[in-house]
């Protein structure tokens, strides 16, 4: 679902556009799932399910015995795992992640021992390779075991869901005769027609590895990279939300205006960008104005972190929803450690208008923030933004860039309404005070066409 919100002064309001799973996705056909989903429980769904037919003609059509007491026999069974996993499914998949038709190479370069963890010695770094995309990620054993068992549910849910419709054209054809499902028991059959099953989760090496000693450690790197490997040639599983943590890829590695920067998941402080000896620490507060200030510090949201050459974007792991954006200017900053963050596994960003406290969960992943967001400010394209600029701009200087001057605001109107009208993507507006009511052209004829709500509305339907 994809919701454009604008929001003024005076008035706001939504425009959504919502777009169905497709019958690869959900295990079924479009009428299938409008009849499901408008369907108070299983018996009503199977009802409509029946009656598709029926209603085409005109005629009525009662539902066998037969059929509901197998579908409340299938109910008991599954009223635990298909619905939870139903609403987890829609809600942890990207619909956009990796380009289409590009492949993905993985590789485990090098591996690490730390004699201080027991249970998962061993760091692995992946290097990934995506079209002219190269990026490293690290990772342990007990990452490749998370994963395994994410992608174990994901396609236990998928064959419950697709055995729960395949029961019901069975049992519909058995016994009444009357229904003619060929085209929703092509799309739910469990195989293709070669014989191949795109469910099939390759073998995943049990074993742990405090079992694996330095001799035998190239035999392990092989058994992970095999599997890897596997999951990133399968549609159904390389696009997989867990698939994409893993690998630290959202719906904006890949944007042809944009680097394959540092991804992850991390943790944001709620609350005012206030530092922690400002909220505590402060000789000045009252004792109970410090223990409020350090109950609002404790809260923390969890959001995907993404570094780019001039700004840290961060947006919702479940819809990529961009949360926030800090820029690069000649004040950001990056500190961490307890005084600054509030833990010693924290990171601070600060810049001209805000400050952004966040927190990892080890101090190596701690470790891997803050060199990636120095080398992008250290950078050419970065230290543009972060040196000092003439004028006290934000802005870097730019050569040779196309300008437009305006005598009066008529003909400045005119050319925002006539932008707006060819956007294709994203309408981008940045005022304090701007009234959705504002004509941009003026007119008998085009006054209200060229309202700024209505061109707004005309654009996002």
């Amino acid at each position: 679902q994809v919701t454009l919100s604008y929001q003024f002064a005076t008035c706001s309001f939504p425009v959504s556009v919502t777009r169905q799973r497709s019958s690869r996705e959900s295990g079924m056909t479009k009428s299938d799932s409008k009849s499901i989903q408008n369907g108070s429980s299983k018996e009503q769904a199977a009802t409509e399910l029946c009656d598709i037919p029926n209603k085409q003609n005109g005629g009525e059509f009662s539902v066998p015995g037969i059929i509901l007491d197998n579908i409340n026999g299938i109910k008991s069974k599954m009223e635990e795992n298909i619905n939870d996993f139903d609403s987890e499914r829609d809600s942890r998949e990207f619909d956009n992640g990796f380009m289409p038709g590009v492949p993905i190479e993985v590789k485990i370069t090098e591996v690490d021992r730390r004699l201080t963890r027991r249970l998962n010695p061993y760091l692995y770094s992946i290097q990934i390779k995506h079209g002219i995309y190269v990026w490293t990620v690290r990772r342990r054993y007990h990452h490749f075991w998370h994963l395994h068992r994410a992608l174990l549910l994901y396609r236990t849910g998928l064959q419950i869901n697709r055995k729960f419709h395949r029961d019901l054209v069975e049992h519909d054809k058995a016994n009444t005769k009357q229904l003619d499902c060929q085209s929703s028991n092509e799309s739910l059959s469990e195989t293709s027609d070669d014989g191949s099953n795109p469910l099939k989760l390759p073998r995943f090496p049990r074993r742990p590895d405090t079992l694996f000693t330095g001799d035998k450690i190239g035999l392990r790197m092989r058994q992970l990279e095999n599997y890897l490997r596997s999951i990133v040639n399968n549609d159904n599983f390389k696009n997989h939300l867990e698939t994409h943590f893993f690998l630290e890829v959202s719906e904006y590695s890949f944007h042809p205006w944009l680097i394959k920067g540092k991804e992850g998941v991390v943790s944001k402080r709620v609350g005012e960008d206030t530092t922690v000896e400002d909220n505590i620490l402060d000789p000045r507060c009252c004792h109970y104005t410090k223990w409020m200030s350090f109950f609002r510090w404790r809260k923390w949201k969890k959001i995907w972190l993404i570094v780019q050459e001039s700004f840290v974007m961060g947006i919702n792991p479940k819809n990529s929803e961009v949360r926030l954006v800090l820029l690069f200017d000649k004040d950001f900053t990056v500190t961490s450690g307890l005084k600054q963050t509030g833990s010693r596994k924290g990171v601070r960003l600060t810049n001209l208008t805000r400050g952004l406290n966040l927190k990892t969960w080890t101090n190596r992943k701690r470790l891997e923030w803050t060199q990636a967001l120095d080398a992008a400010i250290r950078n050419e394209y970065g230290q543009a933004f972060i040196r000092e600029t003439r004028f006290g701009s934000f802005s870097p200087v730019r050569n040779n860039q196309g300008v437009a001057w305006f005598v009066d605001g008529k003909n400045y109107m005119t050319a925002v309404a006539d932008v707006i009208e060819s956007a294709k993507e994203e309408i981008f507006i940045a005022d304090w005070w701007l009234s959705p009511e504002i004509y941009l052209k003026r007119g008998v004829l085009e006054q209200k066409k060229y309202r700024l709500d209505t061109l707004l509305k005309r654009k996002a339907a």
